[in-house]
């Protein structure tokens, strides 16, 4: 399977450049928006697949089942900011300095490219066995087995020991086939988007410069003939979030890495009813249970001063000032990747900075990289029924009381926007993590379907589906007080609060609206199934039939991106709304 995804367009060679020197921003160019372009993109995935079954009879019945799977990925990439960078002019303190307020400008450069390969491999072997007419056990074992390249075609992490056991059964406790107590325990192992290779291992070129810039007697900014202004001085060190050198794998990934994984433990029951008003329906409830137990991210070196309480505790030689730089110094923008809370090793040159000759090993233990273990919980009660088709209607619903907890999403951030999977900055330093335990974006503590149709006429089927579900839980994200480089997106659980930076929580602001939404469908059968030919039905369907408009998520960035203690007016504001109403026409033949 092949995609290819290119940007193209009359600006894509036009930084957005912006005069924010007031509360009113001006567009000094015609680009009004700054994004990671992709002027070359190409996945390919190719796979393999052969599975065999095996029954046999010994102690009870058995169905075994064993397998391989195989997919080779590849993916070639060129991303950058529209027009190389994106620029912001602005009149305040310079950040990090203590000059006096004056207008300079803030520039961003962001990009990279390459050709990054994978293979992802996994056997399998599971055996469902029907120990008596009224109990089957489901056991198994999975291994799987990752491999991904950096743009040198050499590996940076290779995981081989993934062994995931799987477990389960179904128990008929009277032997009526109207009972079903289940239950079942699995370890799942996550794999790597190669994503990360794209932004990890590519030697991507992501910094801040921060310049004079030349004012007019009239106000206006002295610009060149593209309307970019004119750059002076360097007013401050470049604030480098990524450095542009393609690293040895040895230096960015943790030589001790472990997988992410997963597990999920479900206990459940259903019951069928016989006789009565319920006569034929079904209903059950099941707990659910989800612990992330292990996962993989990255984190900058110097950005939060791992290596200044590295140096702080271990007086390596390799600490030295050398041209004003410290260890710290050097490594900021370099990012690795880790197993939040766990220590770590990599091969550095810690006077050489990334990318220098003399690698030797470094030890970098919790708390030199003070950052906690990601957890994420997740814990649901399930309650569902289902009255069958007899012919006339159907009609199924369910309910979850359900919570998620943690300090981790998952491998995208949505409070932020942020789709870089396994790289995001919920680690990137401990300033960016504190504050981050509490409910999750996806902690949607109510939700309640309804599902059912009527067959109206021998033709005519009219069928709706409802669902009703509690808000997101949101915080307010800005700029922590000790971040020494902020950069143009505000992530850190701090927002300004009468003037001061304060924090604030994950998920402690409040929530989003309730949704309620409900779909209706008309089906008429133009043609009834007859052998030979098939059927034709037309149908129409209207989604969100009373076009409610709940607001489904809201502004939770509290700081001004780029420009730290100044308060966004849109805070907690609606950002998006339910989707509207709308009506879809279908004209099907089946044969």
């Amino acid at each position: 399977m092949k995609s290819d995804q290119q940007d193209e367009g009359d600006l894509v060679d036009t930084p957005r450049v912006r005069d924010r020197r007031t509360t009113t921003t001006v567009f000094l160019t015609p680009a009004n928006v700054a994004g990671s372009l992709q002027p070359i993109g190409e996945d390919v995935r190719k796979t393999y697949r052969v599975d065999a079954d095996v029954y046999a009879d010994f102690f009870g019945r058995h169905h075994i089942r064993v397998g391989y799977d195989r997919e080779d990925l590849k993916s070639t990439d060129v991303h950058l900011y529209n027009g190389g960078f994106a620029m912001d002019v602005f009149f305040r303190t310079v950040p990090g300095t203590t000059l006096p307020p004056q207008a300079y400008a803030q520039t961003t450069y962001f990009g990279s490219g390459g050709e990054y390969g994978a293979s992802q491999t996994a056997a399998y072997i599971q055996d469902s066995w029907d120990v008596t007419d009224t109990l089957t056990v489901q056991a198994g074992l999975r291994l799987d087995q990752y491999n991904y390249k950096n743009r040198d075609g050499e590996s940076y992490i290779k995981l081989d020991d993934q062994i995931a056991p799987r477990l389960g059964f179904t128990w008929d406790p009277r032997g009526e086939g109207r009972d079903k107590v289940y239950g079942s325990f699995g370890r799942y192992y996550l794999p790597i988007a190669t994503n990360t290779s794209i932004r990890a291992v590519s030697g991507e070129d992501f910094h801040v410069e921060y310049r004079a810039v030349t004012v007019n007697p009239d106000g206006t900014l002295a610009r060149d003939a593209n309307g970019v202004p004119i750059l002076g001085a360097r007013l401050r060190d470049d604030a480098i979030f990524a450095r542009p050198i393609a690293p040895d794998p040895r230096e960015i990934v943790n030589a001790d890495i472990d997988p992410m994984y997963e597990e999920e433990f479900i206990l459940g029951y259903e019951h069928q009813f016989d006789g009565g008003m319920f006569d034929g329906w079904r209903a059950g409830v099941r707990y659910v249970h989800r612990n992330l137990a292990s996962t993989i991210e990255d984190t900058d070196l110097g950005h939060g001063g791992v290596l200044d309480r590295y140096c702080a505790r271990t007086r390596d030689a390799g600490c030295a000032i050398v041209d004003d730089a410290t260890a710290n110094d050097r490594f900021s923008g370099h990012y690795v990747l880790i197993n939040p809370g766990k220590p770590i090793r990599l091969m550095l040159d810690l006077l050489g900075g990334p990318g220098g000759d003399n690698l030797r090993e470094i030890t970098f233990t919790r708390e030199d990289l003070a950052l906690e273990k990601a957890k994420r919980k997740y814990d649901a009660l399930e309650f569902t029924f289902e009255r069958p088709f007899d012919g006339r209607w159907a009609l199924q619903g369910s309910y979850v009381l359900a919570r998620s907890r943690g300090n981790y999403e998952g491998a995208v951030k949505s409070d932020i926007g942020q789709t870089d999977a396994s790289i995001t900055q919920d680690f990137d330093a401990y300033f960016m993590a504190e504050g981050g335990h509490g409910y999750l974006p996806n902690d949607r503590r109510h939700t309640l379907k309804l599902y059912g149709f009527v067959q109206a006429t021998e033709r005519l089927r009219v069928g709706a589906n409802f669902y009703a579900q509690s808000g997101r839980p949101y915080g307010c994200i800005g700029y922590h007080p000790d971040d020494p480089t902020p950069g143009n997106t505000p992530g850190a659980w701090y927002c300004v609060r009468n003037g001061v930076p304060t924090l604030t929580p994950r998920g402690s602001e409040g929530r989003t609206d309730w949704v309620t939404n409900t779909d209706l469908n008309v089906t008429w059968d133009i043609v009834q199934a007859r052998e030979g030919f098939g059927s034709v039905s037309a149908a129409v369907d209207v989604f969100n039939l009373f076009d409610e408009k709940a607001v489904t998520r809201v502004v939770e960035q509290g700081e001004t991106g780029g420009a730290p203690g100044i308060v966004v007016p849109s805070y907690g504001q609606p950002r998006s709304y339910q989707t509207p109403r709308s009506v879809r026409f279908t004209l099907r033949y089946a044969f």
